[in-house]
């Protein structure tokens, strides 16, 4: 079975640090990402809560904050239990695997209608006839 995600979007809030009673470091952050797809003309964002552990966390911690586009590479989890009163609970969020930058330095803080992801300007041509192709 596979369960993987690869996901991007903008930070809603600086990431959390946690340190557990065992000394291990958890990180979690929101991040909000765009449907690509409008509904009634309407855009939708979804909210996904992520962990990061150990030094992915702390990578998060120290490059990210606020409003900053992050490519979260990891797994999706379920955690299910019963609250104090017995009702059954329930978070899903992505396990963070690798985090990746969503933005160059240069982008930052200079929002470019593309939302902050630098696209290359690229020229294609086409090829005269077959015989120009290399392969």
């Amino acid at each position: 079975m596979i369960n993987k995600i690869i996901i991007m979007g903008r930070l809603t809030a600086d990431p959390r640090e946690t340190v557990l009673s065992s000394g291990t470091k958890k990180v979690d952050f929101r991040i909000a990402t765009d449907r690509d797809y409008k509904v009634k003309g309407e855009k939708h964002t979804d909210f996904i809560t992520v962990d990061a552990w150990g030094s992915t966390g702390e990578f998060v911690t120290k490059y990210f904050k606020k409003g900053q586009m992050i490519i979260v590479e990891g797994s999706m989890q379920i955690d299910q239990w019963k609250d104090d009163t017995g009702n059954n609970r329930e978070r899903s969020y992505i396990n963070a695997a690798q985090i990746h930058f969503g933005e160059s330095k240069r982008d930052e803080g200079q929002q470019s209608a593309s939302g902050g992801i630098y696209t290359p300007e690229v020229t294609y041509t086409q090829a005269a006839n077959d015989d120009d192709l290399p392969f």
